[in-house]
């Protein structure tokens, strides 16, 4: 179980494409974080938040999913 909280709405003031993310954790012996940009990951996101889970290492040739939420 990995959590990864935010307190506050302090980041909203972070600017766009900027993110914070969280300590790398293991799953299934791979190395992974979770990146999160409170004002969106580029200029057409910038009204919403973009969460994204990333693996680190041993990276598999596979799609890439995104959902957005408002």
């Amino acid at each position: 179980l990995h959590v990864l909280t935010i307190d506050g709405s302090s980041l909203i003031g972070l600017g766009n494409a900027k993110f914070i993310d969280s300590a790398t954790f293991d799953v299934g012996g791979h190395g992974w974080c979770i990146i999160y940009f409170p004002n969106g990951d580029c200029a057409d996101n910038a009204d919403w938040i973009s969460i994204f889970l990333t693996l680190l290492q041993n990276r598999p040739s596979v799609p890439v999913h995104q959902c957005r939420s408002k």
